[in-house]
């Protein structure tokens, strides 16, 4: 295990006497989870028939990796866990150690009080910054903090954390409380080659796309785009070349094709998924060893579009992890995608090198030369 797990688990059981609430942040693929699964498990009694771990996540893909991540650690235990996720049957009342979901099916199990709050030891929040900006959160969890005891261990994880989050978070952790936090340049990994190329023009873009997609033997690739309306068109018009792709997005997507797609991309099934950014935070498939910003992720701040600096990061951590290698490919056509790449690498100051066109072949080999360097 990674030095920052080992900091995170000795961090969170404070050496088993003294829980104090916890503020950690990392790289993506350092071993979080793992961190706070292990120590939900160790802070269960199992001979005791109530939930005593609840861990809340923003999507349902990353809410059922991490169930799984708790179900193998606990095999050989009698800790017993649930998923508490859209479209899954549910039990009229929860008895099991470890609850983990999604907030608005938390919130709707609590609110028909199926879930019992008021033996919880220990309350994660995963992806934590994307939890507190989604509308109504703040106040759900402070309801669920009126029904837990008053010496509930709060847990908050992410890869990022804005500074209006930071405010928030100084609320909703009182003291004592510990903070792990890193710099901007610490936060992407060693083992990861940031990249950019110029495609010249928007309509350009598809086609260095599957030059991409014919030229490079690697892996598993993601490629991330703003809307679900490209995603589709990417798809179809890769699908026409005779090139096999699945797309996976979030609202109104049919909650049994999502978990279909994204089982059989973790099994290798599918080489190449293209996602909005349900995809980008914490889901954790070892062999993505490309991942392509067709889109430069932006937001809108006072009617002015600005790079995304959580969301870019937390795209490309899904590869390179785990100490594995992997590149980020970022797909820029004019001034405003080649400034906001700019801002973003400023801002991690963390070079991202022009590639022309003749160099996508390379890309397989630069992954390859990554691997074998210690």
């Amino acid at each position: 295990m990674s030095r920052m797990l080992f900091c995170f688990y000795d961090s969170i059981l404070c050496f088993r006497n003294n829980y104090r609430n916890f503020i950690g942040q990392a790289q993506s693929g350092t071993g979080k989870t793992l961190a706070f699964g292990i120590s939900m498990i160790e802070r269960c009694d199992p001979t005791e028939e109530s939930t005593q771990a609840v861990c809340i996540a923003p999507t349902r893909e990353l809410a059922r990796q991490i169930y799984d991540v708790v179900v193998g650690l606990s095999k050989f235990t009698t800790v017993s866990s649930f998923l508490v996720v859209p479209h899954e049957k549910l039990p009229r009342r929860f008895n099991q150690n470890i609850i983990v979901g999604t907030p608005g099916k938390i919130k709707d199990v609590v609110d028909k009080r199926q879930l019992d709050l008021s033996r919880v030891k220990i309350f994660v929040l995963d992806e934590a910054d994307s939890l507190v900006e989604a509308q109504g959160f703040i106040e759900q969890m402070n309801s669920f903090k009126n029904l837990m005891p008053s010496n509930v261990q709060l847990c908050l994880f992410s890869a990022t954390y804005s500074t209006n989050i930071s405010n928030f978070v100084d609320t909703l952790v009182p003291h004592p409380k510990m903070h792990i936090y890193l710099k901007p340049e610490e936060l992407t990994v060693q083992k990861m080659m940031q990249l950019y190329i110029d495609c010249g023009d928007r309509d350009n873009k598809f086609n260095i796309l599957s030059k991409v997609y014919s030229d490079i033997n690697v892996g598993q690739c993601l490629i991330f785009v703003a809307t679900i309306k490209i995603a589709l068109i990417i798809k179809q018009r890769m699908e026409k070349l005779g090139q096999t792709v699945a797309v996976l997005y979030g609202k109104g997507m049919d909650l049994d094709i999502r978990d279909r797609i994204m089982d059989e991309f973790r099994k290798g099934l599918i080489r190449v998924l293209i996602s909005t950014n349900v995809l980008s935070r914490g889901i954790d498939v070892l062999d993505v060893s490309l991942v392509i910003n067709y889109d430069i992720p932006a937001k809108k701040v006072n009617d002015q579009w600005q790079p995304d600096f959580e969301t870019y990061l937390h795209r490309v951590g899904r590869t390179a992890r785990a100490g594995r290698s992997g590149i980020a490919l970022n797909f820029v056509h004019d001034e405003r995608s080649k400034n906001q790449l700019l801002d973003i690498q400023n801002h991690f100051q963390n070079e991202i090198s022009q590639i022309t066109e003749d160099d996508i072949p390379q890309i397989g080999n630069l992954i390859r030369q990554l691997d074998g360097q210690s």
